[in-house]
């Protein structure tokens, strides 16, 4: 899936996801209702505008922060007469607060695309109020969508997106989808204000796309009004409220796709039967895959693989003895086969298949005795990834394990470079990693493996904790930058990072949970997209207690520096 279809999707489905809450709202009191009583709730509350008049009976949701396949609401409700809503049985946890309406937009923006709305960190007996909204009915594009012969093109995907590249790079986003009818109409609605060029059929990019419309065949990617080139497209400007109509494209004609067929080999040239197949497009000359990847199944029993639905341009395939996108991975690998296709089939590829490194050692648990907890050691899976540096052609090198029962574990087929491991998301809550030692000595940097070693007494440890750092930030000289995304890390001493990054909420506060009794030392960076340093920006320490919580204030000073300071 491209980029552009995840954020559409993502948007959609979690619109689709919260509007399923309206029937409950408008049936109930209106006020939050949660499934339990919680000790010490929170309470959440604020008004929501819309044109400078109360909005009334808007579904009011608050979910969890971090994305889940299987996401609920913890809290929701609706706004009365006055547009106020109020939010009850809070839990502490980190949110996201957002109000629903179908074809408006939040006017302040949010964290992302994906996430609307505002970031609360939220604490056992918060009063949280004055959590103020304001919605802007959204614009709409509409158009038809035909070939060159003047027919309507049928469930085509058209796709709007940013004009100013500068600002699509800094949003992370801001692109929206509508598909075309059988009539080959499309409209794009709840379209937050701006500039947008549209475009409909394959970008080069877009290889999870390939041959849609009948074997070997697309529609090359065309920009309204009917242009090949973004450079030449037409910039639709779309306003608050107001809808663009005739936003017409006639795609260029079918276009033909190549295959490309070889033959995986051992190092002996041996047929290697039954190895996954993933290929890619790459940057010129083939020094880097350049965007997506997609799998093209296995091959057969004499090695042999076949490629479909390719545009011209440079491309690379190569083999996996694992899953290449399970997570796991057999003893060999290989490097990618660089191929370019112009005009016609490509023949004859050959990859070959290398022994990889191999690694072993334990997973042990420091800082508690305690039964339970040590046996959940054994269910955590640990993500294990290599860094092969400048000479990476970006070829995952991504597998996972988990550890045996008395704690061993067996790495095999690894890539030459840097290794490094971590916890599987979702990562456990309490768990944090502690270090990896070989041989007794610490790799704070990732620990160097070579070609054809096996590399044994890998300690790796992880700490357990349930403390909590809360805090808040404070802006010295000036108020808080708008639009910028902050961080907010526990570093051990050493510079190890325990704990999940804490991202400062709307409120500018931050916590930081399961996290074992020791010395920290929080730093706070710009994680904006945009962000041109992302050293620390403020800095301070912190003593944090067993099974406790404990209360921080960072001070970012702002003040412009004195030449020479």
């Amino acid at each position: 899936m491209s980029n552009t279809l995840t954020h559409a999707y993502a948007r959609h489905a979690l619109a689709a996801l919260l509007l399923t809450l309206s029937p409950f709202a408008h049936t109930h009191a209106r006020q939050a209702q949660t499934p339990t009583p919680t000790k010490d709730p929170a309470t959440v509350s604020g008004r929501v505008t819309s044109n400078g008049k109360p909005a009334r009976e808007v579904p009011v949701v608050l979910m969890p922060a971090e994305w889940t396949m299987h996401m609920g609401t913890v809290a929701k409700g609706v706004t009365d007469e006055e547009g106020r809503y109020r939010l009850t049985n809070v839990p502490p946890g980190r949110y996201h607060l957002t109000p629903v309406s179908p074809g408006y937009i939040i006017a302040e923006g949010g964290a992302s695309e994906w996430q609307p709305g505002k970031v609360l960190n939220v604490s056992a007996g918060d009063e949280l109020k004055d959590l103020d909204f304001t919605l802007v009915r959204g614009g709409a594009v509409t158009g038809r969508v035909t070939d060159s012969d003047g027919k309507p093109v049928v469930e085509e995907v058209v796709t709007l997106m940013l004009a100013d590249a500068r600002e699509r790079k800094e949003r992370r986003a801001g692109s929206f989808t509508a598909s075309t009818d059988d009539r080959g109409v499309y409209r794009a609605w709840g379209v937050t204000p701006g500039r947008y060029v549209v475009y409909s059929g394959r970008a080069r990019e877009d290889v999870f796309r390939r041959g849609v419309h009948g074997a070997g065949a697309f529609y090359p990617q065309t920009f309204y009004p009917s242009v090949a080139e973004e450079t030449q497209a037409r910039v639709v400007e779309v306003k608050a409220g107001g809808e663009e109509d005739e936003v017409d494209i006639t795609l260029a004609k079918l276009t033909k796709s190549y295959t490309a067929r070889g033959r995986v080999v051992d190092e002996e040239g041996r047929a290697v039967q039954g190895v996954d197949i993933a290929v890619g497009l790459m940057t010129a000359g083939g020094q880097r895959f350049s965007g997506n990847i997609f799998s093209s199944g296995k091959t057969d029993e004499r090695g042999e693989f076949t490629v479909s639905g390719l545009v011209p341009g440079d491309w690379g395939v190569w083999a996996s003895s694992g899953e290449i996108f399970g997570g796991t991975q057999g003893p060999t690998y290989s490097d990618p086969a660089v191929f370019g296709v112009e005009d016609s089939d490509v023949t004859g590829l050959e990859i070959k298949m290398r022994r990889g490194v191999e690694v072993s050692g334990t997973v042990t648990m420091e800082g508690t005795a305690d039964p339970a907890i040590l046996a959940r050691l054994r269910e955590i899976w640990v993500g294990v990834w290599v860094n092969t540096g400048a000479a990476s052609t970006g070829v995952p090198n991504y597998t996972r394990f988990q550890p045996a029962a008395d704690g061993s574990f067996k790495l095999t087929g690894l890539r030459p470079g840097k290794l490094m491991f971590d916890l599987e998301w979702p990562k456990p809550k309490g768990f944090s990693l502690l270090y990896v030692r070989r041989d007794g000595v610490e790799q704070r940097e990732g620990m160097e493996i070579r070609a054809g070693e096996r590399v044994r007494n890998v300690q790796v440890a992880y700490a357990y904790g349930n403390s909590v750092i809360r805090g808040e930030v404070q802006f010295k000289g000036g108020a808080r930058p708008a639009g910028v995304t902050y961080a907010i890390h526990a570093l051990r001493p050493g510079g190890a990072i325990a704990g999940e990054p804490a991202i400062l909420d709307s409120l500018g506060r931050f916590a930081i949970e399961n996290l074992s009794a020791g010395e920290y030392e929080l730093s706070m960076s710009d994680w904006s997209p945009n962000a041109s340093n992302r050293s620390p920006l403020a800095k301070v320490s912190v003593s944090v207690p067993a099974d406790g919580e404990v209360k921080a204030t960072i001070v970012y000073d702002m003040t412009p520096k004195k030449e020479g300071q």
